[in-house]
């Protein structure tokens, strides 16, 4: 069971579990609290270590829903009648809802002022949300949408195919005048594949791997799934999210500004008999207990994977970062599949830390061209594993040291 301090909030929530709290504590423990500073700063990162590498200009677009018509979604841009089109004019807007009668404003918003944030300290080289017209002018290079979360992949999709829609832009892919690219904080497997198999080719790019409830089925951890089918509101009452959220995600993450649909619903969807964590999937100031520390995240994961010995270890604070990065991805890489994204979601681990630990453990001769285990990493996991012999003790404390009360006169 975790030993994390949770909420008044969240222990109301908890209580609705009855004998199966323990898993439920679990669950909880598992959501991956994002803050606001640290999304933003994790984004504006990201975006200015992708615009550095490329060295071109780029074009930013924060994704948002995109209305559809016929089935398709609207182009992104304007173009010219005729026989032969040309895209031309302004940009798109960086926000603007997709019902009229009830507007919402999502994460689009506050990505779309990341955006600008960057935008003002790179002029040269970065434009927010530019139309064709500036794209030709300025040579931009670099299609760039950005996003908080990638679940699905649909939405994200949508908005790449507004632009693919239109010819000017399949003849700039075509001809090698502009790249695609998506850079986004937190990403499924699954939305991750569907944005790649996109027409448009697109590169992503992401600060980490989004948790979900499959992530330890190899380590015989089922119980996450079955508590997710076992509660939460009926069916009749969900309308069309299922139990493991919109297309069977199952992610386990929550932005201060809201959670993803994609999540359980147990979480976010109201019943007769049930009350939400998130209700509308809003995450209310001090709904939720701040992210645990380091050592006590990385020994979490460590039990969940069963291992109970390097759990221990890993809870020390005087123990060595590297040897707490090393066990957690060495454990973490036992069961397939073996890639950093997957490292990433079972460790909690950013793709670069995962990355960068995959290349030691490459040079160490720990893991082979697949990721697997070697001898060599098995006898370093036993090494670390070992219990620890209890120092020898001088004296014990029922036997103190001999003191001579009476002393003989020297002959």
């Amino acid at each position: 069971m975790s030993t994390r301090q949770f909420t008044e909030h969240e222990i109301a929530w908890l209580n609705q579990f009855e004998e199966d709290q323990n898993f439920a504590v679990d669950l909880l423990s598992r959501v991956r609290r994002v803050g606001a500073d640290e999304f933003r700063d994790s984004i504006m990162n990201l975006i200015e270590e992708r615009v550095n590498a490329l060295g071109q200009p780029v074009a930013l677009y924060a994704e948002r829903s995109i209305r559809k018509y016929m089935g398709q979604p609207n182009r992104l841009f304007k173009e010219t009648k005729g026989k032969v089109k040309r895209a031309n004019g302004m940009g798109p807007k960086p926000v603007q809802s997709e019902n009229n009668k009830y507007p919402e404003t999502g994460s689009e918003g506050i990505v779309a002022n990341i955006i600008t944030q960057f935008v003002r300290s790179n002029r040269e080289i970065a434009f927010d949300h530019p139309g064709p017209d500036l794209i030709r002018e300025k040579k931009i290079r670099r299609f760039i949408l950005v996003t908080d979360f990638v679940g699905s992949g649909r939405q994200a999709s949508r908005y790449l195919q507004s632009a693919w829609r239109m010819s000017s832009v399949k003849s700039w892919k075509s001809g090698k005048f502009i790249d695609f690219e998506v850079l986004v904080f937190s990403a499924s497997q699954a939305g991750i594949l569907k944005l790649e198999k996109h027409p448009s080719k697109p590169k992503v790019s992401i600060v980490e791997a989004c948790p979900t409830v499959f992530d330890y089925d190899g380590y015989g951890d089922t119980d996450s799934v079955e508590l997710c089918m076992k509660y939460g509101p009926k069916d009749y009452e969900s309308g069309s999210i299922p139990r493991l959220g919109h297309s069977e995600i199952g992610a386990l993450i929550a932005f201060s500004h809201g959670m993803p649909n994609n999540a359980p619903r147990l979480f976010h969807k109201k019943g007769r008999k049930w009350t939400p964590l998130f209700m509308g999937r809003v995450v209310k100031p001090g709904s939720l207990a701040p992210e645990v520390e380091r050592y006590t995240k990385a020994k979490a994961k460590l039990e969940k994977m069963q291992e109970v010995r390097l759990a221990k270890l890993a809870a020390q604070h005087n123990a060595k970062p590297d040897e707490v990065l090393f066990s957690l991805v060495l454990i973490a890489l036992k069961k397939k599949p073996r890639s950093a994204m997957v490292v990433s979601a079972r460790t909690g681990l950013s793709i670069a830390e995962c990355e960068y630990a995959l290349t030691k453990c490459t040079e160490s001769g720990w893991i082979d061209n697949g990721n697997a285990l070697t001898p060599k990493a098995h006898k370093e996991l036993k090494y670390l594993r070992r219990p620890k012999r209890a120092p020898k003790q001088l004296f014990k404390e029922d036997k103190p040291f001999y003191i001579p009360t009476q002393l003989r006169a020297p002959k």
